[in-house]
């Protein structure tokens, strides 16, 4: 994992035991646990997964320890039932365990690098035939992630607004329109360029896939928030104006470094 991914990744966990501290319910825990497994299954062909993850988690134990202290009970993995073992693969049955309203946190480090299968023979970088191969294989959007894209199906949205999500992102292969980097599963979000309460709709041409940092940068009114997330991302220019775009449509005000 690159040092932005990770940083990117640790603030997501963050905010999830955040929601837990405000709201310590079992839905909050399923909620972490489902970024969580969306993270792994993402990162899970790096090679050094399970070192990155290792670090994300020791980053992680003091703010956990901290915001979670009054409401979670610790107990040992071998003390949950068969189902959370079997998602907690590889993890000790000593290991301790954080619990809420007696449902169980996931491990951070339990996911194992997964060797790529399926190398196509066709793929060259010496033949027409071959490098016009490798063009199109970058482009495909992989598909055990566009299913967890069309199982996200946003309630109390329009029909229209989810078919379009989905177009959207495949169109946008997978790649923010700002960032245009790769979007963690955990992280897409479908943007209104023109805000619904300013007339907007859920139009193809209207929506827009973006990072979910990005797209709190984009509502964001407060300054001193706003310095600590454009620290995180470091924009480039070219990257600054797009999202100043977007900010611009909402009427709001654009951001200047």
């Amino acid at each position: 994992m690159a040092d932005k991914a990770k940083k990117r990744v640790q603030h997501t966990l963050k905010e999830r035991i955040k929601e837990i501290q405000r709201n310590p319910i079992a839905d909050n825990v399923l909620r972490y646990n489902i970024t969580l497994i969306g993270i792994q299954n993402y990162y899970q062909y790096a090679t050094t997964i399970y070192m990155d993850l290792t670090d994300i988690h020791y980053a992680l134990l003091k703010a956990t320890r901290a915001r979670l202290s009054k409401y979670a009970k610790i107990i040992l993995l071998s003390q949950t039932n068969d189902t959370f073992r079997r998602k907690a693969k590889g993890i000790r049955a000593q290991t301790k365990i954080y619990t809420v309203q007696s449902a169980p946190m996931l491990p951070i480090t339990c996911v194992h690098h997964k060797n790529p299968w399926n190398f196509s023979q066709d793929i060259c970088n010496y033949t027409e035939k071959g490098r016009a191969k490798i063009h199109r294989e970058q482009k495909a959007i992989p598909s055990d992630v566009l299913k967890q894209v069309r199982r996200t199906f946003s309630r109390g949205r329009s029909i229209e607004y989810n078919d379009n999500r989905i177009s959207k992102y495949i169109m946008q292969y997978g790649k923010c329109f700002v960032l245009k980097e790769e979007i963690a599963i955990d992280s897409v979000r479908c943007h209104h360029i023109v805000p619904i309460k300013l007339g907007g709709t859920d139009k193809f041409h209207n929506l827009v896939i973006i990072d979910g940092m990005v797209h709190r940068l984009v509502h964001m009114t407060n300054q001193f928030k706003i310095k600590d997330m454009l620290e995180q991302l470091s924009l480039n220019t070219k990257q600054l104006n797009k999202l100043n775009y977007l900010r611009m449509q909402a009427m709001l005000e654009p951001i200047n470094l």
